[in-house]
């Protein structure tokens, strides 16, 4: 039987200053023998992680459920008014919190990627592939867990719609693939230097408040509503949490807009991870 490194490293692209199309055909040749070493990097990846946590996943969890603790605790306080929401306050902070910290994870695992693939990255015969598909598989367990932390907490708050949580299942992927690519385009960036890392993680903290995460804008003239309107992460908030919740769209042809571009930045990342790997493996 063929040793899995030895697999690999046939079909690894090797060759510099090749044409677009010939860069496609190694993707697609990467993505199917690179399946079974992407397997073994997501094992390992949850095993590395949790081998010394007795609550192992469930502290990935801590610091959002700490936050929407603070705001519940702020609302049942008055200092915030939420009578103009459309579903429970409980809910609607749960899932705009909840969805901001999975698109916030997406990106900085894409941005981490060479930095934690170490060794692998520095081997000539790694498919780049298989550490993209390893983080992917990644980010679909972490969309998994926090989907059964909100269906608890949906049901719990009677505030749920079972179509329409079926349908936040199948579209909450795309948030997480449109994040996976924006940090795979900033990767071989960060590789040479960290503070592209350090700047997206400081950036990404207005977002609680930029986005909708615990608060409607009402004002249709205040540029909190426009930003509303085109920011990505608020479409998809408000979207997801009303179809989880109400089984109801927000904005369904946004939503469409937004995925597209989503998939788009995913691809154009996915490319230029491809052609600049090698590039980045001699900073490591």
């Amino acid at each position: 039987m063929t040793p899995p490194q030895q697999h690999i490293a046939r079909h690894a692209p090797i060759r510099d200053g090749i044409s677009p199309r010939q860069t496609l055909s190694e993707i697609r040749e990467g993505i199917g023998c690179g399946r079974l070493l992407a397997w073994r990097l997501f094992q390992r990846d949850l095993k590395t992680e949790f081998v010394d946590s007795y609550l192992g996943y469930l502290w990935n969890f801590a610091a959002p459920l700490v936050i929407a603790g603070a705001f519940l605790v702020l609302r049942s306080g008055g200092l915030i008014d939420a009578d103009n929401l459309p579903i429970p306050f409980g809910a609607y902070v749960m899932y705009g919190i909840l969805l901001l910290e999975f698109f916030m994870q997406t990106v900085l695992r894409g941005m981490t990627v060479l930095r934690r693939s170490g060794v692998l990255v520095t081997n000539a015969f790694t498919v780049p592939e298989a550490l993209v598909m390893a983080d992917l598989l990644r980010t679909g367990f972490d969309m998994c867990c926090q989907s059964l932390i909100l269906l608890i907490a949906s049901i719990w708050v009677g505030a749920i719609d079972p179509g329409g949580f079926l349908l936040y299942l199948l579209l909450t992927p795309l948030l997480g693939l449109f994040g996976y690519g924006i940090g795979l385009l900033l990767a071989t960036i960060n590789v040479v230097y960290r503070d592209g890392e350090l700047l997206v993680q400081n950036m990404m903290r207005p977002l609680i408040f930029i986005c909708p995460t615990f608060y409607r804008p009402a004002d249709p003239e205040s540029f909190l509503y426009w930003l509303d309107t085109v920011n990505p992460m608020a479409i998809f908030m408000n979207n997801l949490r009303l179809l989880a919740t109400l089984g109801e769209w927000h904005s369904p042809l946004a939503l469409a807009v937004t995925s597209s571009i989503g998939l788009l930045v995913l691809c154009l990342g996915w490319y230029m991870f491809h052609v600049t790997i090698r590039l980045a493996s001699e900073r490591l």
